[in-house]
């Protein structure tokens, strides 16, 4: 199924084709940013992710999570599907939004949306302030705020971002069905029960630095042959260096593999499955030693564009935006921002600071659930 999943930039470097666009988006960006262009939006920090519309084949209206995704698709068409298939928690949420969404929705295609909050997660201050907080970022929306009264008088906040269009292959399923960013709203009905989270850029305040951009191909076949092999363990490697807060270097892919070696090993009983994990692993550890120079190249490669990435991030968070983004208290910038290119869509997050503090947040749910 096509599925625009948003890709981290630097994730695009593991075979050519994406390698080269991945270098086509660091030049278009550099571009854009210098034109202040309306292209770049902001990511959303909601939670849960859901999936609505009227399914083209049933017309029928439905709602669910992401796992309409599924190959086995849970697809709610009344609350009681909602609560047989889902917790308590999530069967609240979306059975506040099927009864608010059902009404928005004017023609026979799907949506992907993240909820911000509901009248029960929509909190207020002493001195009148309104407060959620869907994931990691409170927005605080003060009582000057443009869109306090809508915000106040509403009993959800959403943002959607991605329509799907096309007919699927049945009525128990979304595949086959065309992804699009959604950049307005005026395609639904308009209700003062639902308030829009605005998702673009307000202004920018500052001239954009152009940034020199190293486009060259530093892979040989060969060597792109190698990355897509391990794409999966390589981007775990960088997920790993963050959530272990050690160096990302080639000593620390060592550390990565013994790892990987130690948390697989305890899954498996039979020592035939045992010795055949570890054979596994140690062919990794030899292509890379035979390669050296490739996983040198790779490791430099990544950091260079993050760098880059980072540069484009700092800029876009000194323009002034829609609301005022607070974590534990401190003044932040959003999750990120996304960009659409060709058939690519991109992610531009400070993963040293929002990737890490996503995986401290359900590394604490996970030993509280203990």
């Amino acid at each position: 199924m096509l599925i625009k999943h948003l890709e981290h930039l630097e994730d695009l470097i593991y075979n050519k084709k994406d390698f080269t666009q991945c270098m086509s988006v660091l030049t278009k960006l550099n571009g854009l940013l210098f034109s202040q262009s309306n292209k770049i939006t902001t990511k959303s920090d909601g939670c849960i992710s859901i999936v609505f519309g009227i399914h083209p084949l049933s017309k029928q209206f439905f709602i669910s999570t992401k796992s309409a995704f599924n190959k086995n698709a849970i697809l709610c068409y009344t609350y009681s599907d909602i609560e047989k298939y889902f917790t308590r928690f999530v069967s609240e949420n979306l059975g506040v939004c099927f009864k608010l969404l059902k009404n928005i929705v004017k023609t026979e295609d799907v949506y992907q949306a993240d909820i911000f909050y509901t009248l029960h997660t929509k909190h207020y201050t002493d001195n009148g302030e309104i407060l959620f907080t869907p994931n990691l970022i409170t927005y605080n929306i003060d009582k000057n705020h443009e869109d306090y009264d809508k915000i106040d008088n509403s009993v959800l906040g959403i943002a959607i971002h991605t329509k799907y269009t096309g007919i699927p292959v049945s009525e128990n399923s979304l595949e086959g069905m065309i992804p699009n960013v959604i950049d307005a709203y005026t395609e639904f009905n308009q209700t003062n029960l639902i308030y829009f989270i605005n998702t673009s850029i307000k202004k920018y305040i500052k001239r954009y630095q152009l940034i020199y951009i190293d486009t060259e191909v530093i892979f040989d076949d060969n060597e792109f042959e190698l990355l897509t092999k391990h794409k999966d363990l390589l981007k775990q490697f960088y997920n790993y260096s963050l959530k272990e807060n050690i160096l990302f270097d080639e000593k620390s892919f060592g550390t990565f593999i013994k790892h990987k070696i130690d948390k697989d090993l305890k899954k498996l009983k039979t020592d035939k499955s045992k010795q055949n994990c570890e054979q596994k692993y140690i062919d990794v550890l030899l292509d890379f030693t035979l390669n050296k120079v490739v996983l040198q190249k790779y490791i430099h490669k990544y950091k260079s564009i993050q760098s880059t990435k980072n540069h484009m991030i700092d800029f876009l968070d000194s323009c002034e935006h829609h609301y005022n983004f607070q974590i534990n208290g401190k003044e932040s910038g959003p999750e990120g921002y996304i960009f659409e290119h060709n058939d690519y869509t991109i992610k531009l997050v400070n993963r040293e600071i929002f990737s890490k503090l996503n995986f401290e947040k359900h590394s604490k749910k996970d030993k509280d659930n203990v």
